[in-house]
């Protein structure tokens, strides 16, 4: 049985129980990722910034028949020309093939190319293709005139290849494991159908993950989701970066700064996890480890702006769930000290009982060591900061499922 076939008979089902008609149906988000301004050690090499052909795998998280792509040059400085655009079902995750007979053109209002101002993302027209949860899309690009800045997600633990227009991809081919101007896939679904979209840094972003393994904590949850009849309808979109902050820019924009274009716009996102605020935590830990002072005043602005995360959420409909941070005692990359341990529980406590959220997640409670709740439990543990592969597996066991059912 072929895969379209396969995909054919899920987006069926989906419809026939939701008694949807071709008229009911509404966009939701497969699969997204967070865009930012690409620092300039996570670019594209030089030589391959101008007239270049990208390549790039994607992994959705919900089925549909018909789909449209979002690009994304919002932190451009300049126009992005998209001269060439198609999709097709890839071989593998990070691969260079595609699967016979599936490449399909994108157009943009007809016209087989388009070039995005800057600040702007951008829709390809709507195209009948279809999607199988988790199985890869390949996702290829022919650009022309390139912003000398490039959008992007650096994080993506997927290989992406690039060469020069003109020539081909193959395994021969430049790569690198980043996305760039890729920002979405959505898909006609039934209209109960809804996206999570997870507010995190590098923990969801899934520092120490395979690259090309499709393994961060939102991938398990995701297989969870399609797995559970009762929320087959539910998409997961992980909007993380690695080293974002919530109360200042560290890597990636502020969260507050960015709720609006990572959650609040994408089409009917039902629900948002916050995971955030360890960057905070630790980046003061550098900076003044024994100015209690200090960490009492982080923790006031980190609760104020969790406040007004959820308010504005609440004020587009979407449920908001918190997630507690997960300990780093042991770790290099940041120091612990008892200061910062004292801000993480005061942060926590709040989580769990202000009663602000919709629900807690208590990924604290998950990760932590029986022996010592200060550190990683050993079995979850990548680098004191950072879970590991089983450590991801633990955090979207511990996401109760009834909260999208």
């Amino acid at each position: 049985m072929t895969r379209r076939f396969i995909s054919a008979l899920a987006c069926t089902a989906l419809l026939t129980g939701a008694a949807a008609s071709a008229q009911d149906l509404e966009w939701v988000g497969a699969w997204g990722t967070g865009q930012q301004l690409v620092e300039e050690r996570n670019e594209l090499p030089e030589g391959f910034t101008d007239h270049v052909l990208l390549h790039q795998t994607v992994s959705p998280t919900l089925a549909g028949t018909r789909i449209r792509v979002r690009f994304s040059n919002e932190f451009g400085e300049g126009p992005l020309e998209i001269r060439a655009a198609s999709v097709a079902d890839a071989t593998a995750a990070g691969s260079t093939g595609a699967v016979d007979g599936t490449t399909t053109t994108l157009t943009f209002s007809g016209a087989p190319g388009i070039t995005i101002p800057p600040g702007a993302a951008w829709y390809s027209d709507p195209v009948d293709f279809a999607v199988t949860p988790f199985d890869d899309i390949a996702i290829s690009l022919d650009l022309g005139e390139t912003p000398e800045r490039q959008t992007g997600h650096p994080g993506s633990r997927t290989t992406t290849w690039f060469n020069e227009a003109g020539g081909t991809i193959t395994g021969e081919a430049g790569n690198q494991p980043r996305w760039y101007y890729i920002a979405g896939i959505e898909v006609l679904a039934a209209p109960d159908a809804r996206s999570i979209a997870v507010i995190g840094d590098s923990i969801t972003d899934g520092y120490g993950s395979t690259t090309d393994g499709n393994d961060r904590w939102t991938d398990f949850l995701a297989r969870r989701l399609q797995a559970n009849p009762e929320t087959r309808d539910v998409s997961v979109l992980n909007m993380a970066f690695g080293g974002n902050c919530v109360t200042r820019d560290c890597l990636g924009p502020n969260v507050p700064s960015r709720i609006d274009r990572d959650v609040l716009a994408q089409p009917n996102v039902g629900y948002v996890i916050i995971f955030e605020g360890i960057n905070d935590l630790g980046g003061l830990a550098r900076s003044a480890p024994d100015d209690k002072e200090a960490h009492d005043a982080l923790v006031h602005n980190l609760i104020a702006s969790y406040e007004q995360l959820i308010a504005r959420a609440h004020g587009h409909g979407i449920k908001v769930y918190g997630a507690t941070i997960t300990p780093f005692k042991g770790g290099d990359y940041y120091p612990f000290n008892a200061n910062t341990e004292a801000a993480r529980q005061q942060v926590n406590d709040w989580i769990r009982t202000s009663g602000k959220f919709d629900a807690v997640i208590d990924f604290d409670a998950a990760l932590r060591d029986p022996d010592d709740p200060q550190r990683l439990r050993p079995a979850f543990d990548n680098d004191h900061l950072h879970p590991s592969v089983a450590g991801y597996e633990a955090l979207a066991n511990a996401v109760p499922l009834s909260l999208f059912e």
